[in-house]
């Protein structure tokens, strides 16, 4: 009797534990709130707990995750994490909702656009230009683009489920980088480098 006592009280602790070291969203818009507040402070780990999917596997932040250059790791969290949002309301059923938000950010793609051309006419007029010179230059441009440049907000749709008792947000990792960065992959596309 004491044996089964004990791991029952060993089950119980573990889904204890367990329970409170996962973050759970109470509502749809606490879900995407806690996703926004937890991404935008480079907090992978607590981000990846509010997705139907995981954001850079094991990453736990920003800093975990191999960007390239360190220019494009510094542009990332200066400029693209430096978000500001507002989540509105949810619609839907009770195990699927779409949370309405307002995100303000640069437009990523008028940023590209804004130093992209200079950047090809340079790479044109210096053919052993190397990958890194060419990340280095783009990141400066686009940094320069940035501070001439204004935020835009814009109105998004966060796709958000119940699974097993627990929302989470089932859009895809492009969707997200376009609703909260302005980073459009159709756009990205048309540049043929």
């Amino acid at each position: 009797m004491k044996r089964i006592l004990k791991i029952i009280s060993i089950f119980a602790i573990a889904i204890l534990i367990t329970a409170c070291a996962k973050p759970s969203a109470k509502s749809p818009e606490s879900c995407v709130d806690e996703f926004l507040k937890s991404f935008k402070a480079g907090d992978l780990k607590t981000a990846n707990e509010y997705l139907e999917y995981e954001i850079e596997g094991d990453a736990e932040t920003f800093d975990d995750v191999d960007m390239g250059a360190e220019e494009i790791n510094k542009f990332f969290k200066n400029y693209l994490l430096d978000y500001d949002y507002k989540v509105l309301k949810s619609e839907g059923t009770d195990e699927k909702k779409v949370v309405n938000a307002k995100i303000k950010n640069y437009d990523f793609n008028d940023l590209l656009s804004a130093s992209i051309t200079d950047l090809v006419s340079e790479a044109l007029a210096n053919p052993d230009i190397d990958e890194e010179e060419i990340a280095h230059k783009m990141i400066e441009k686009m940094e320069e683009a940035t501070k001439k440049s204004k935020k835009v907000e814009t109105n998004v749709v966060f796709n958000v489920e119940k699974i097993d008792d627990k929302w989470v947000i089932t859009d895809s990792g492009s969707d997200l980088a376009e609703k909260i960065f302005g980073f459009d992959m159709d756009s990205l596309n048309s540049f043929d480098f």
